[in-house]
């Protein structure tokens, strides 16, 4: 069994070649395959098999830039790495090195690109290629299991706020079934954003019911919506390569968020405007009811449009946020839109602060 070693090892056993140094292929050294002349190549040694006395050479970045692609597509079909090659201890010998170690990673880099570019436009798959299409579908797989619980989860905990409405908040409930319903339209990572937007503006309400128990619960809402956003980053990743591959025939389910990308930014500037329009609503109706009709207790139907457009609020800012984060376009109207819930939003901070109000009578869950 061959054992590569790692490090310094005797000179006398090596002929003076350790780990890390580089080497030159000796004149008339053929790869024993395909019979190519590897005279003067140059790369680093990697490992060493004292057993059979060869080495493992890693490529330099000039080599690498000048190999034939008939080399690298027949290490590729036996599995092997065309970036670095086995040879025996009598076909090198030590030389300068002519770049470092981060110019070799940033040339395979490139040159993996390109290759991969040249592979989608020919409708092959390499196996370079082929690996980051599966880790691309399992992204894909994933997330869509994760929306779907998503969208389970929330659905379930708005009709309990539909149901216990005397102590939970009925309009947050109403929230948490439209965003649960669009858990199973809009698929893609854009969602995440929605879900860890949702879960920050509950966590907000119960810090401002000013209940320990709640606040505590606050916290760790908190701590999920950090957990939620990191997740986006990474969908949003996957999204962004599939979208670079163009090879949908090759994963189970589109990653592109083509109805994402249509709806999103017009939704997040209807529901902001829709959000402002319904808070100055309430607010005109409360001082003309106070201030002409001097009713002392507000109808329950202006508590629940202030809950409303409180709500939209939130879908407003999830949305339009989702919008400008995943790079749709029209950005101007997903700006207005974050604008104008960002603004609902504050008002409604502000009129909850204790020097405004009592605590809130309602809570909300997620």
């Amino acid at each position: 069994m061959k054992t590569l070693l790692q490090g310094r090892v005797k000179e006398s056993e090596i002929k003076h070649i350790n780990i890390g140094e580089s080497v030159v292929i000796k004149p008339n050294v053929q790869d024993p395959d395909l019979g190519l002349d590897m005279g003067g190549w140059q790369g680093r040694i990697t490992g060493m098999d004292l057993y059979h006395t060869s080495v493992c050479v890693h490529w330099d970045s000039l080599t690498l830039h000048k190999m034939p692609e008939t080399l690298i597509k027949e290490r590729e079909a036996k599995g092997l790495g065309w970036d670095e090659m086995e040879l025996d201890f009598a076909e090198v010998e030590r030389t300068e090195a002519r770049d470092t170690p981060r110019d070799v990673a940033e040339t395979k880099t490139r040159l993996e690109r390109q290759r991969e570019l040249m592979a989608i436009e020919r409708g092959e798959l390499t196996p370079s290629l082929r690996k980051k299409v599966e880790r691309v579908a399992e992204m894909s797989a994933l997330m869509l299991r994760e929306t779907r619980s998503w969208g389970i989860w929330l659905l379930g905990l708005g009709a309990v706020h539909l149901v216990a409405s005397g102590f939970l908040s009925a309009p947050w409930g109403i929230l948490l079934l439209t965003v649960g319903l669009a858990s199973f339209y809009f698929r893609g990572a854009s969602m995440f954003i929605v879900y860890g937007v949702t879960l920050a503006w509950a966590a907000i309400n119960n810090l401002l019911a000013r209940e320990s128990g709640w606040a505590i619960f606050a916290l760790f809402q908190f701590f999920l919506a950090f957990q939620v956003f990191r997740q986006f980053f990474h969908f949003r990743q996957a999204e962004r390569e599939y979208a670079t591959l163009r090879v949908q025939e090759a994963l189970p389910s589109p990653l592109i968020p083509e109805r994402a990308v249509r709806a999103f930014p017009w939704a997040g500037c209807v529901l902001g405007a829709l959000s402002l329009a319904g808070l100055v609503t309430s607010i005109v109706m409360v001082i003309v009811l106070v201030a002409f009709a001097q009713v002392t207790e507000l109808p329950g139907f202006v508590g629940l449009i202030e809950g409303l457009a409180v709500d939209l609020g939130v879908l407003g800012l999830a949305v339009g946020l989702a919008s400008v984060l995943s790079g749709y376009p029209y950005k101007v109207l997903a700006w207005l839109g974050i604008v104008a819930s960002a603004l609902v939003l504050l008002i409604e901070i502000a009129m909850s602060l204790p020097v405004l109000s009592e605590p809130t009578s309602t809570t909300v869950v997620f």
